[in-house]
């Protein structure tokens, strides 16, 4: 089997990665080059990683889920303000 023949294989087998991935509803990527990159990088360091094209915003977040922000702000006051008295004091 020559080089250009397994390099088909192996195009073919990210092909149908691809397609496995979309049936889950993972869309990262439709190229089979991509794949071959994060499959050679993961066998580097046997983990994957994750890339954030862009930065979420924990203030627009918060916006848009009022009830959240409710919770934080209750647990806050409950529980973060003692906590950090006490420790201030030594108390555990």
């Amino acid at each position: 089997m020559g080089r250009d023949a397994k390099e088909k294989d192996w195009d073919e087998t990210f092909c149908v990665s691809i397609e496995h991935m979309k049936s889950f509803g993972v869309t990262l990527t439709k190229s089979s080059q991509v794949v071959r990159n994060w499959h050679q990088q993961f066998q580097k360091k046997q983990k994957f990683t994750v890339k954030c094209m862009t930065k979420h915003s924990f203030q627009t977040f918060l916006e848009q889920n009022k009830d959240a922000w409710t919770k934080l702000q209750q647990y806050g006051r409950a529980k973060l303000s003692v906590e950090v008295i006490l420790n201030a004091y030594g108390v555990r």
